[in-house]
């Protein structure tokens, strides 16, 4: 399996970096309301930017992680 994955792997990333993208820039209110809270106990520019990016690479992270387990337990029910 792990060849099939290294296989589909280009694929796979972009597929990835799509849902990201696409669910960043629909579903960002989350984001918007933590640089609101930020904003009005007058964090800097510059802290409320690493926030930023610290929350972007984290929805990052858990939408690899979860699409590569959906991949993984697709191709060991195709096994079966």
């Amino acid at each position: 399996m792990q060849e099939i994955i290294k296989w589909l792997k280009p694929a796979l990333d972009e597929r990835i970096k799509n849902i990201c993208d696409e669910q960043l820039e629909a579903n960002n209110t989350a984001l918007m309301s933590i640089i609101d809270y930020l904003r009005m106990d007058n964090v800097s520019s510059e802290t409320i930017q690493e926030i930023e990016e610290l929350f972007v690479m984290h929805t990052i992270k858990i939408i690899e992680i979860t699409y590569m387990c959906g991949v993984e337990e697709m191709l060991k029910l195709k096994a079966m």
